[in-house]
């Protein structure tokens, strides 16, 4: 007796093309754009190379594809930042998120990792994914930043001499985002005994560099960091 042969559901257009692009993010990240081949594409997300250009003209619209999906992200500072009031207060909550955002990431740490690993190709290239990353993800971060520096300098929290408002930002970027590189592929216990200690060190670090005195940043830092922490990432 013949025995019905069993038809593979086919995936919706929508889905196979969601599938390509995760697929290309992880290899863009691995690899770089020049080190990933359509090949390398196909292979991952289990589909032709046919198939991919059928959403996909050319590797390279493929690779801006992936960019404007991270560039367009909004990043959770939005809403945290967005109706803030400037101060002191504020400026120190404002670094906390910085660091929090850039070393862990609030979408979670292997997307975050991701993100970091695509970043880093990008810089070693031609640079304009970072370049555009940069530039839309940390808009927020200038205005807000900007208003809480004069607040505490009108509030006497500031040493004289001050750094200016572009080193301050990118000063409380780059630390955190140069660990979470460094240990991409180490153990994080490789500078701390924890990501908490790591992100308080690193706290520390950046509100003494940019010129704030001990006064304020003793009177503004949350007393339970851990539990700071955990709000952020809520």
């Amino acid at each position: 007796m013949a025995t019905k042969k069993a038809t593979k559901k086919r995936m919706p257009a929508a889905a196979r093309r969601q599938l390509i692009l995760e697929s290309a993010m992880q290899l863009f990240a691995k690899k770089g754009f020049h080190g990933t081949t359509t090949a390398d594409l196909a292979r991952t997300a289990g589909v032709s190379e046919a198939l991919i250009f059928r959403f996909f003209p050319d590797k390279e619209s493929l690779y801006r594809e992936v960019q404007f999906l991270c560039v367009e992200a909004r990043g959770a500072a939005d809403s945290m930042l967005d109706q803030a009031r400037p101060g002191t207060e504020n400026l120190v909550r404002a670094v906390l998120i910085l660091i929090y955002e850039v070393f862990s990431g609030f979408g979670g740490r292997t997307k975050n990792e991701t993100l970091r690993r695509l970043q880093t190709h990008s810089m070693l290239e031609d640079g304009k994914f970072a370049r555009a990353f940069f530039k839309s993800h940390f808009k927020v971060y200038f205005p807000f930043i900007d208003r809480c520096l004069k607040s505490a300098h009108r509030s006497g929290d500031l040493e004289p001499g001050g750094m200016p408002l572009e080193c301050v930002i990118w000063f409380t970027h780059h630390l955190p985002m140069m660990v979470r590189i460094s240990i991409l592929s180490h153990r994080a216990d490789y500078f701390a005994s924890s990501d908490a200690e790591l992100l308080e060190s690193m706290a520390l670090f950046c509100l003494r560099g940019i010129g704030l005195k001990s006064s304020a940043i003793k009177k503004n830092l949350p007393r339970n960091w851990t539990e700071q922490f955990n709000l952020l990432k809520g």
